[in-house]
């Protein structure tokens, strides 16, 4: 068995790196209109996947922007009275009462 060559001191391990120094560029998420971005997971079956794949590689953007603007299609195409019915029944429901 070959003997292993480390090339790096002892000190080497304690010794800040520069992903460390680039980390905080890294966590903050872009923000669009005062509107934070929601990170949240889809299940999609994988021909639907596939095909907003393949849009975002015609198109040269990135699949979440792909999904945001169908959505974003659909909900402008729902009735305004409707949604703002769901929107404030959702709100009531969602309130969660302190318990002490």
């Amino acid at each position: 068995m070959a003997k292993k060559q480390f090339t790096n001191s002892f000190q080497d391990i304690f010794s800040p790196t520069e992903t460390h120094l680039l980390k905080d560029e890294f966590i903050k998420a872009p923000e669009d209109n005062d509107d934070k971005i929601q990170r949240t997971t889809l299940l999609l079956s994988r021909q639907t996947y596939k095909t907003i794949k393949a849009i975002a590689y015609w198109q040269r953007k990135q699949i979440k922007d792909i999904i945001e603007e169908a959505i974003t299609g659909y909900l402008k195409s729902l009735d305004a009275n409707e949604l703002e019915k769901a929107i404030v029944q959702f709100k009531a429901d969602s309130v969660k009462p302190i318990l002490r």
